[in-house]
Order: structure tokens, then C-alpha cells, then sequence
């Protein structure tokens, strides 16, 4: 065991003398004179920088103040690449929900064309049938004025009249006309 241990000694000793030798002399040396060289105000470290780039394996390591302005000019440019980018994005949602609201609005337009159509065909239509116009006023009527108008109108008018309104009007207006007038009325509706 103590041979051991004189063995480990013995290996130790050579990397204890490096490590105390060399590396640490070396460290306190240049730690000694970076500060005697920023004391006398002189750049050291842009002279290092400067004779490390002529150095072709060391040059990779050593970033130059152009290297570094030429990044920052790169990730400035990615940047406003990047915003760019985010703000086509957006116009192009923005277009996209413009282009619905068009089609909506295009869709809302010609459903009130067609509404307004079929409205003015209506008016036509009622326009055109004076017959139902008046039948509108007669369902409106007293019963009783209203059968002494019709038993003063021709048969053929009196029977296209109450062929347009409903069989309780009807009834109610026969009702009251004279029993005769009612009977030849209701002998025309019924052909």
C-alpha cells in the first residue's frame, strides 16, 4: 500500500510541476502586463485582435469589429425582414375578412333586390286585379251595406266579388240581400 502511494506521489509530482511551473507563471504574466499596458492607455487587446487575424487558425476565433458591425447590421436586417413579414400577414387576414364582408354585403344586396322584385310584382299584381282590391274592401264591410251594393251590381261582378272572399263574409252578405237576389247569386257560385 505505501508503494502505492509513493507511485501516485511520483506521477503527481511532473503535472503539479507543470500546472506550478508553466501555467500558473504564464497567467500571472500576462495578468501583469495587460495592467501595465491599460495603465500606459495603450490597446492591447484590439493590437492582439489585429495580429490573431493574420494567424489562419486563430483568425477563426478572433471577431474582427467589422465581423461584429456586420452582424448587427444582419440581425437588424432578419428584424425588419421579420416585421415585415408579420405585417404582410396581417393586410392579407385584413383583406381576407373584407373580401367576406363584401360577399356578405353582395349577398345582403340581392336578397333586398329580390325582396323589392317580388314586392313591386306584388303591387302589379294587386294593381292589376281590381277585383281582389275591392273584395279587400267588402271583407271590411258591414255585412248589410255591403249586400245592398251588390244586389245593385251586375250578377257576373256580384259572383266574381264574393268568389274572392272568405265563406263567413260570404255567408253573412248573402244573408242579408234580399232572398230572391241571394238565391240567383248563389245558383251562379255554385256553376
Amino acid at each position: 500500500m505505501a508503494k502505492t502511494l509513493n507511485q501516485e506521489r511520483k506521477k503527481m509530482k511532473p503535472l503539479v510541476m507543470i500546472v506550478f511551473g508553466v501555467i500558473v507563471p504564464i497567467i500571472v504574466i500576462i495578468t501583469i502586463v495587460s495592467i501595465i499596458l491599460n495603465i500606459l492607455d495603450i490597446d492591447a487587446v484590439g493590437w492582439a485582435k489585429e495580429k490573431g487575424n493574420n494567424i489562419p487558425i486563430i483568425s477563426n476565433f478572433i471577431t474582427t469589429e467589422e465581423e461584429m458591425d456586420f452582424q448587427r447590421m444582419e440581425e437588424h436586417y432578419q428584424q425588419t425582414i421579420q416585421a415585415k413579414d408579420e405585417k404582410i400577414e396581417m393586410l392579407e387576414l385584413d383583406i381576407e375578412n373584407l373580401k367576406a364582408q363584401i360577399d356578405d354585403l353582395e349577398r345582403e344586396l340581392l336578397k333586398a333586390e329580390n325582396s323589392d322584385a317580388s314586392l313591386q310584382l306584388e303591387e302589379e299584381e294587386e294593381a292589376a286585379d281590381p277585383i281582389k282590391d275591392t273584395a279587400k274592401a267588402f271583407q271590411n264591410m258591414d255585412e248589410e251595406q255591403a249586400a245592398k251594393i251588390l244586389e245593385n251590381m251586375s250578377r257576373e261582378e256580384a259572383v266574381n266579388l264574393l268568389n274572392q272572399l272568405s265563406a263567413k263574409v260570404r255567408g253573412g252578405i248573402l244573408q242579408e240581400m234580399n232572398p230572391q237576389t241571394a238565391a240567383e247569386i248563389t245558383r251562379l257560385l255554385l256553376n
